[in-house]
């Protein structure tokens, strides 16, 4: 699915779509994201409820700094470490 990521792309990514896709899209992505990269997903407060899963295994998650900022209809945005 991401096996040819670009070195640009590895660095900062928007999750923007399917909700019920985010978890795979953001196992797959984390897994080839660099040090300091961002993955960043749209949605996290009007979608909470969709989103709940993904962001506590991204919270969870050792590798990444996270946080929810409350602008627009929210955007969660994941550090790696």
């Amino acid at each position: 699915m991401f096996s040819e990521i670009s070195q640009e792309l590895k660095a900062r990514m928007l999750l923007d779509a399917r909700k019920e896709i985010y978890q795979p899209c953001f196992d797959a992505i984390a897994k080839k994201m660099v040090r300091n990269g961002l993955i960043v997903a749209d949605n996290a407060t009007d979608q909470f409820q969709a989103l709940e899963a993904m962001i506590n295994n991204a919270l969870a998650d050792p590798r990444f700094d996270c946080l929810t900022v409350p602008i627009g209809n929210g955007e969660f945005i994941c550090r790696r470490k």
